[in-house]
């Protein structure tokens, strides 16, 4: 874009940008880019003005919820009653409904309806847990096995030299904490520790085995080889992966077998032999693993397009919240909901809710590991009114209080239970919000401003400036705003948009039909003027210790401002937009004569 001197007159550009438009580099770039002046022999001290003359004085609130990164630079030639003045084209873009609520939300997903209507979906993750997170096992020591004595090796049969000692099968109990009736596990890994010490001056081999610990059809066996000094003390310990231990009975099986040499023994002569099980990862457990309790910690689910409500209400005519538990664990469970709380910014408001649902809620499960089965619970207006008066309160954050139970009828033979190691069982939250119904909802921000540092140089030449601002709305909804200017301490300084006690109106709602959907858009055109000068409404010089914007925004989906369930209804569509166009007409005065 150019501006060209004409005759012995200097034309400065006044290009009035919200500090706001920090937010946006790529808008920043676009101005910079879309500006330019062709002026010839021109002084540094001009070219220093033009670069100091950017000052502040704009729709900040749109600079927040509007101001997009694609723009298109026209000129809008306009010539005030002055000798020295410019006009031009800050910039324009379209908004769609996604630009404005993702500007207060980046987490939800809009969706289309098959007749283009809106709707916003939030998922929240309520609860996720393990299967190896609720049933663990501790580490083993079975007693130790002390048949082989001094009467057990007299009384062996001798064959080869050695005295053979009767075969000795004998069940350890496997200790567990919650009445568990284990079938078998399939273990990804464990570690079998088994110590050893003899007092027989006699040596021989020692062979275990485990009948029911198997891998690929094969029993764990191990041999251990005792010397005859009469002080044999031995530990071995075996890592062991991808065996199934089955059960009997809450009982592991050890079957013992030991040979001797021939000779005379001593009194006190004895074999000790203690047998351990330790750091047991298992993948998959059958069985009964008793009832257990799961520890399920509140949580809150944050709606962040309510983060900066402060007044008024959104009325969702149609809202559906979904709680989905999905179960991987072949385990009955049964879920509790105690409690629903929801806090809202507006009136700072914390409320309790009755849950709606079948509670207690017994849970599906799937038949084979691997699988997972699903159970919802859907609410609605239908079967649950007051969801309507809980959104109404544009609640910031919800809370769910839930506690569950494994098992909660205690032991049942079938269907047998089972649980994988990274079985999950999750609770998650789905809320669908169609834009659908009617609203009267302010917000307010606060951005951080500081043109000091050019301040004296633009009021030198800066005489005034007109900002117009034109929206061409095909939304079913007007707007309202006002920027109040603070100094550092948040005093106020100067306001911007003060019609009324909640703004002026700078977006005019379209044209709607009967059933609340824009048909015809309206143009809105709003100007600002700035001045050096006491006549001026908004002075230049009561911008000097400006450092932060107060921007408040209110949104009507009528003009009567009124929502709820009886209030006029509008329906958002992806089709619905506003047009922003902002143009600029500045005078200035300089008094050094350009050649």
């Amino acid at each position: 874009m150019h501006f060209d001197l004409i005759e012995s007159d200097i034309y400065i550009l006044i290009i009035i940008i919200a500090n706001l438009l920090q937010q946006s580099e790529p808008l920043r770039q676009n101005i910079r880019k879309g500006f330019g002046l062709k002026i010839t022999q021109m002084k540094n001290r001009q070219i220093q003005v033009l670069k100091s003359a950017v000052v502040l004085a704009s729709t900040i609130w749109m600079s927040q919820s509007c101001i997009k990164d694609n723009f298109e630079f026209d000129k809008l030639s306009k010539t005030m009653d002055a000798d020295i003045s410019v006009a031009g084209a800050i910039g324009q873009s379209r908004l769609t409904v996604e630009d404005f609520v993702r500007d207060y939300d980046d987490d939800e997903l809009f969706e289309v309806e098959a007749d283009g209507s809106l709707f916003l979906m939030y998922y929240k993750k309520v609860y996720s847990s393990r299967g190896d997170q609720f049933v663990s096992f501790a580490d083993q020591t079975f007693p130790s096995m002390t048949q082989y004595d001094k009467a057990a090796y007299d009384a062996s049969p001798i064959s080869g030299g050695y005295r053979h000692f009767p075969q000795a099968n004998i069940y350890y109990n496997f200790l567990l904490s919650h009445q568990e009736q284990l079938d078998s596990v399939l273990f990804d890994a464990l570690d079998i520790q088994i110590q050893v010490s003899s007092s027989f001056e006699k040596d021989g081999p020692l062979t275990l085995t485990f009948p029911a610990l198997v891998k690929n059809g094969t029993p764990y066996t191990t041999t251990i080889s005792l010397d005859g000094t009469g002080s044999f003390n031995y530990t071995q310990l075996a890592h062991l992966e991808d065996y199934t231990l089955v059960f009997n009975t809450n009982r592991v099986l050890v079957d013992f077998d030991l040979k001797l040499q021939d000779g005379t023994s001593q009194t006190g002569d004895q074999v000790n032999i203690t047998i351990a099980m330790k750091n047991m990862d298992y993948s998959v457990i059958y069985g009964y693993v008793g009832q257990r309790q799961i520890d399920i910690p509140n949580d809150t689910v944050h709606l962040e397009i309510f983060d900066k409500a402060f007044a008024g209400g959104m009325y969702f005519h149609e809202p559906e919240l979904t709680l989905k538990m999905t179960n991987y664990m072949g385990l009955p469970v049964r879920i509790a909901f105690d409690s629903l709380y929801t806090y809202s910014n507006i009136g700072n408001q914390f409320d309790g809710h009755d849950y709606p649902g079948q509670n207690p809620l017994d849970i599906n499960r799937p038949s084979t590991p691997g699988q997972y089965a699903i159970t919802s619970e859907l609410f609605n207006t239908t079967n649950f009114p007051e969801i309507r008066n809980i959104m109404d309160k544009s609640p910031k954050y919800m809370f769910f209080d839930v506690s569950a139970i494994i098992n909660p009828s205690g032991y049942q033979m079938t269907p047998p239970n089972f649980l994988t190691d990274s079985a999950r069982f999750d609770v998650d939250m789905e809320l669908k919000l169609p834009l659908y119904g009617n609203a009267v909802y302010s917000m307010v921000d606060t951005v951080g401003l500081d043109i000091e540092e050019n301040f004296e140089e633009i009021s030198k030449y800066f005489v005034e400036a007109q900002l117009r601002t034109i929206f061409d709305c095909f939304l079913p909804a007007n707007a309202y705003g006002q920027v109040i200017f603070t100094d550092s301490l948040y005093h106020p300084l100067d306001t911007l948009y003060k019609d009324d006690n909640i703004g002026a109106r700078f977006i005019e709602s379209a044209i709607l039909d009967a059933n609340g959907r824009a048909i015809t858009p309206v143009r809105k055109i709003t100007d600002i003027i700035f001045g050096n000068g006491p006549q001026y409404e908004h002075d230049i010089n009561d911008l000097k210790h400006v450092k932060h914007a107060i921007v408040v925004a209110t949104y009507q989906t009528n003009s009567a401002g009124t929502y709820g369930q009886y209030a006029p209804l509008v329906k958002f569509y992806s089709d619905n937009y506003l047009d922003v166009k902002f143009g600029l007409v500045g005078r200035a005065r300089y008094n050094e004569v350009v050649h």
